[in-house]
């Protein structure tokens, strides 16, 4: 459960992931333009492998998920997700200790699921 805080940085909305190895961002907009997913992001999974989050309405999570099943497209999962409104950029000090803060939360073994709006500096 969010804090209060914390909640309204977050928006739910529903998040399906497709691997994004070969496609282009321009198919993936095109792709999420036919499944009526509202955005997609570029993002990568534990293996650093490349992904593709195609986000939408709540509502519409079954419908985007079966339509970009019928456009061919695997996919990796969907769900409800909390989606950041805004990211908070960290330096590499401050993304070690969030890091390492995630990963005890993670390993508390009633949570189910951490959620964040870091972006580690460039």
């Amino acid at each position: 459960m969010l804090s209060d805080g914390a909640r309204h940085n977050f928006n739910k909305r529903g998040v399906v992931l497709v691997p994004g190895k070969n496609v282009s961002t321009e198919r993936a907009l095109e792709l999420a333009i036919e499944a009526g997913a509202a955005d997609v992001q570029e993002t990568e999974d534990e293996e650093e492998q490349p992904v593709l989050q195609f986000i939408c309405d709540m509502m519409d999570l079954k419908k985007v998920r079966a339509s970009l099943e019928e456009l061919g497209v695997q996919i990796t999962s969907a769900g409800l997700e909390f989606v950041p409104r805004t990211f908070l950029s960290l330096d590499e000090g401050q993304l070690d200790a969030a890091s390492a803060l995630i990963e005890a939360l993670n390993d508390y073994p009633d949570v189910v699921r951490v959620w964040d709006n870091i972006q580690a500096d460039s």
